[in-house]
């Protein structure tokens, strides 16, 4: 089975308001990916989750070269991934500082605190959740300081 997205960078219009709103990812109802965008990331020791396949692009591609993994929306986890971080150092979840974003961070925690325990996850996950993306923080030239100066000490590039 393969699972199409795509990119729309037009607004579209809520059925239920009528009123116009952006949706930049389309997927088939009811398919979700076997794996988040670049999986292979998913073993390495500093892992950014980011909400969306170009955030975590623009991790991944120089001058950043971080390991990233991008999630097709912040609802989706699957808890299978979940056993493949047992050899993180670090998590580090970005997502929108909305209702959704917010509710993916307990989801994600609790996922992890269920499969490794309260202290594996204390000392590992850091949740950036805030307005602005990898993508926001780029182009407006401050994600190297940010990574940079990071509190969760992201290796250097």
């Amino acid at each position: 089975l393969v699972g199409i997205r795509f990119n729309n960078f037009g607004a579209t219009r809520d059925p239920d308001t009528g009123k116009a709103k952006e949706m930049r990812y389309l997927s088939l109802p009811g398919v979700a990916p076997d794996l988040p965008f670049n999986a292979d990331s998913i073993g390495a020791s500093y892992i950014h989750v980011v909400e969306g396949e170009y955030n975590a692009f623009t991790l991944v591609m120089p001058p950043y070269r971080q390991e990233a993994i991008g999630l097709p929306g912040a609802g989706v986890w699957k808890p299978e991934w979940t056993a493949r971080l047992s050899g993180a150092k670090r998590l580090i979840a970005w997502y929108d500082e909305d209702r959704a974003g917010k509710k993916a961070v307990e989801r994600l925690r609790a996922t992890l605190v269920d499969r490794f325990g309260e202290a594996w996850t204390a000392e590992r996950l850091h949740a950036v959740v805030q307005p602005r993306d990898p993508n926001d923080l780029h182009n407006s030239r401050e994600l190297r300081k940010v990574l940079i100066e990071a509190p969760w000490r992201v290796r250097s590039f």
